[in-house]
């Protein structure tokens, strides 16, 4: 039709990426270290500009402390959102059962829904019993004005997945579970 087609490698890049207005393309890379003579993967935030150069926004590896327990991929990004709106990205960590708000000017992270597992110190969200367990294995997620959807995954040990919604008010960062779909059969 004739667009221009542009094409460019990421070693390590995986599982999703935003395209900026601009041309920049975030996206998520592995970032893997050896941690007591083993490889582990973690995952960074990586933006390529226009012009070839990349810029790291955020690294898990900085966020959050690693024990052997989180196994060799510690992390597990598996989904990653923009607002542009705010500046700010929304990036989902499988295994650490949590979604971070990120600030793209400055990589800090502005909040953690969910994380209450594998020992990390949890989110920032609290339920109605202060409970900040919400997300099990969860993949991608859609941010709503006054809360969020996530499809959520489970364990292997569940055998099947769902989808959660849950309302949020983001002046006080408590979360009630709205409504959740469960197939039947799994």
């Amino acid at each position: 039709d004739g667009s221009e087609v542009s094409e460019f490698t990421i070693l390590g890049a995986q599982r999703d990426f935003y395209e900026h207005a601009d041309g920049t393309m975030a996206m998520l890379v592995f970032d893997v270290r050896v941690v007591a003579g083993e490889d582990v993967a973690g995952e960074h935030l990586l933006e390529i500009h226009p012009d070839g150069s990349i810029s790291e926004i955020w690294n898990i590896w900085d966020e959050v402390d690693y024990d052997p327990v989180y196994g060799r991929s510690f992390c597990h990004a598996n989904g990653l959102d923009y607002d542009p709106e705010s500046g700010q990205y929304h990036l989902s960590c499988h295994e650490l059962n949590a979604i971070f708000r990120i600030d793209r000017s400055t990589g800090e992270t502005i909040w953690r829904f969910g994380g209450d597992s594998w020992g990390i110190e949890s989110g920032d969200f609290r339920d109605s019993e202060g409970g900040t367990r919400f997300l099990n294995q969860q993949h991608q997620f859609q941010l709503l004005d006054d809360g969020i959807v996530v499809f959520n995954n489970q364990s292997i040990t569940q055998n099947f997945s769902i989808v959660l919604e849950y309302g949020i008010d983001w002046d006080d960062f408590t979360t009630e579970l709205r409504w959740d779909y469960v197939s039947d059969p799994p």
